[in-house]
């Protein structure tokens, strides 16, 4: 089974996407990515026609292709499998103890409504208390 990577902390992980937050690590690409070039000038000269038409760009046929770069992180499968395995046990903790918390302030008000209650029945009895002494 495969440990964690060494500098992942997960009690400071805020989101998931600080997982791929670049570290120190160096990645080393067999086949870099080609320079980008820009597109040659047109061959031919715009008619007074198409000057006073909006060019729109066509886009690229295909896509750029990442470059990784030596400061972006880079984790094997195992690794992520065992972030994973770590992020949904310590989310499962949490969300016991959050359970146990909700459930602890649930009876505490049900506590206080039973308080409430019979401060209610204690006043309604010193009011019929008081009325009869008035007489």
């Amino acid at each position: 089974m495969a440990t964690l990577p060494a500098n992942l902390d997960l009690f400071t992980l805020t989101t998931s996407a600080s997982l791929f937050a670049p570290h120190t690590t160096t990645v080393h690409t067999p086949f870099p990515a080609p320079p980008f070039s820009p597109p040659p000038p047109p061959s031919h000269t715009p008619s007074p026609l198409h000057s006073q038409t909006k060019h729109k760009p066509k886009p690229s046929p295909t896509p750029p292709t990442p470059v990784a770069t030596p400061s972006s992180a880079v984790y094997t499968l195992p690794q992520i499998r065992a972030v994973h395995s770590a992020l949904l046990s310590r989310a499962s903790d949490l969300q016991t103890r959050l359970r146990t918390r909700v459930g602890a302030s649930y009876r505490e008000l049900l506590g206080t409504a039973d308080e409430i209650a019979g401060m209610r029945g204690a006043m309604e009895e010193v009011l019929g208390t008081l009325g009869g002494m008035g007489g």
